[in-house]
């Protein structure tokens, strides 16, 4: 076990809440012939009345209990009367299957956010990929607004306008032709001013917004550029200070519903990590299984399911931050990953693992599972049969 002496740093990651919408509906219309028979009516009136499709909603809760509600119900029978012939339809069956799906599907979505960590760990970028990558960078072209080349209308462009047109509409020889010309300028010049100077304006309005837009389209690309510029320059040079706040920035992003306690350190080409074992009741305890009634049934997992649940969940994420490590810089060459705990004020270290970037660029995160990839790496990492961690010697210490 080595031990390393570095300007090391924690995070604590804020805790935030997985929902999960387990509140479920389904609404059908099934015809009140199907429910009712005609001695259920008191008059023939009715009987018309309530051959119309009748609306009846089915839920399901997350504890997998179903309900049926009948909106504005008017119908001259008791309501447990309506129910009982509502669950022999088979609009109800098929509701019943399609709600136990969904909710098992619900759970399934559920615990799949805490088993997808390592499902999600991001290809590995190879060392020439980082100068290929800034070499086809290529810088946005310089963008200066357009600006609006429309005149603005004066009132001798109108007056001449009306003029032209006041020769067209009274012609020569026309009774009293000069006056109604003149009339007619003077009738029309101010309103038709004020037209084509707000018609104007808006053009200048549109043409100004739309080079805006353009111009911060630029200032965006720009931005976007700059900054891809200076991580992949950092990169390539393996800037310390630059690698430690973007392993930072990676490990604030995780969002799970309990805050994580990591502590880190680098030095030239190893990035080292501590994380405090999170609580396991975070994980999801139930899942759903579909009865051949096709109904629901939600039960508790048992403490194997649930421990291998969590097991993945861990050692997934280890996957998933060190994916993103290790496209920080072609100059991290190993990410040591050890999880512990506290028992009884002493520190236990449950796992250690030594990830080297040639052997974790050769993973295929579709093929092996979580558990299994470890041992591809040096590592100090055992577990009982139960599924339980085994305390192990780490193989680096902060």
């Amino acid at each position: 076990m080595e031990n390393i002496d570095l300007n090391k740093r924690r995070i604590k990651t804020e805790q935030r809440e997985l929902t999960c919408e387990f509140q479920n509906m389904l609404d059908f219309n099934i015809d009140s012939e199907e429910l009712l028979n005609k001695k259920e009516y008191s008059s023939f009136i009715q009987m018309e009345e309530f051959k119309r499709m009748y609306k009846v909603i089915f839920r399901i809760d997350k504890e997998g209990n179903y309900d049926i509600e009948v909106p504005g119900f008017k119908l001259p029978v008791e309501r447990d009367t309506l129910i009982r012939k509502v669950k022999r339809t088979d609009a109800y069956k098929q509701a019943i299957k399609r709600l136990s799906k969904n909710l098992k599907n619900l759970y399934d979505e559920y615990t799949e956010r805490y088993l997808s960590f390592y499902m999600k760990t991001p290809r590995i970028m190879l060392p020439p990929e980082f100068g290929e990558k800034l070499d086809s960078l290529q810088k946005p072209f310089l963008y200066s607004k357009d600006e609006f080349k429309i005149p603005k209308p004066n009132k001798q462009e109108i007056y001449n306008e009306l003029k032209q047109e006041s020769k067209e509409k009274f012609k020569f020889g026309f009774y009293n032709f000069m006056k109604k010309r003149k009339k007619y300028i003077e009738e029309n010049l101010e309103e038709r001013y004020k037209d084509s100077i707000e018609l104007w304006e808006k053009k200048k309005e549109k043409h100004e917004y739309e080079e805006d837009i353009k111009y911060q389209n630029y200032k965006k690309q720009l931005e976007l550029y700059n900054k891809e510029k200076y991580r992949l320059e950092k990169a390539l040079k393996g800037d310390t200070e630059f690698i430690k706040e973007s392993v930072k920035e990676i490990l604030e992003s995780i969002k799970l519903p309990v805050s994580l306690d990591f502590t880190y350190a680098i030095n030239e080409k190893d990035v080292i990590i501590e994380l405090k074992k999170p609580d396991e009741k975070i994980m999801p305890d139930k899942k759903v299984n579909i009865l051949s009634t096709g109904k629901a049934s939600v039960k508790n997992k048992t403490k194997k399911e649930f421990r291998d649940d969590y097991n993945y969940f861990v050692t997934g994420l280890t996957f998933f931050i060190t994916g993103h490590i290790f496209n920080l810089s072609p100059k991290i060459e190993n990410v040591y990953f050890t999880l512990f705990k506290y028992e009884s004020g002493e520190k236990e270290y449950l796992f250690s693992v030594k990830y080297d970037r040639i052997t974790f660029s050769k993973i295929k995160t579709d093929k092996l599972d979580s558990i299994e990839a470890i041992y591809a790496f040096t590592n100090s990492f055992d577990m009982y049969a139960s599924g339980k961690f085994k305390t192990n010697d780490p193989l680096i210490t902060l």
